[in-house]
């Protein structure tokens, strides 16, 4: 069964809609593509799962998520096979 979010879906009630998701089916790893203002969905829920990348066509975007601690690959996520032609974004010490 799938769920159809209404288009006007708040941050914070998208954030607790994948928590309870991430909760209820034990999931440990989120992929996330696209990022808004250097974040993301999964950096909201990082006590909950082991694994956050997410992928970005924007560098300033992905130069930020890096920054927050997540693993960031900076390339197109419409590639067919695993982050294709991206490149990973070292995060900063």
């Amino acid at each position: 069964m799938s769920w159809n979010p209404p288009a006007d879906l708040a941050y914070a009630d998208k954030i607790l809609v994948l928590r309870d998701y991430a909760q209820r089916y034990g999931l440990r790893t989120m992929v996330e593509t696209g990022l808004y203002g250097g974040r993301g969905s999964g950096m909201e829920m990082r006590d909950l799962i082991d694994r956050y990348e997410v992928i970005d066509s924007d560098l300033d975007q992905c130069l930020a998520a890096s920054n927050a601690g997540a693993k960031v690959w900076y390339g197109d996520s419409a590639s067919a096979d695993r982050y294709r032609g991206a490149t990973r974004i070292a995060q900063s010490a």
